[in-house]
């Protein structure tokens, strides 16, 4: 599994990556049915995707800081 650096490098990527995969998507859906409509669907879709996915692992990332910081705060012996 990946490191919480790992997957804190990554979260820029969420939103990005969800644009051109929905602008893709649209795109290809627009040039097959000869519309103009679906583009910015996909786009809005790929949008709310990537913030969805970017929230979760921003989530993640700070459960495991506060497991870490509780594990931490256990095993340290008291003076």
């Amino acid at each position: 599994m990946a490191g919480p650096i790992a997957r804190a490098s990554v979260i820029g990527l969420h939103v990005a990556s969800g644009l051109i995969v929905g602008g893709v998507i649209g795109h290809v859906l627009d040039r097959w049915l000869a519309t103009s409509f679906w583009l910015p669907v996909f786009l809005g879709f790929g949008l709310v995707a990537g913030i969805m996915n970017t929230v979760r692992d921003i989530k993640k990332l700070l459960q495991e800081k506060d497991l870490d910081a509780r594990d931490n705060g256990r095993n340290t012996p008291e003076p």
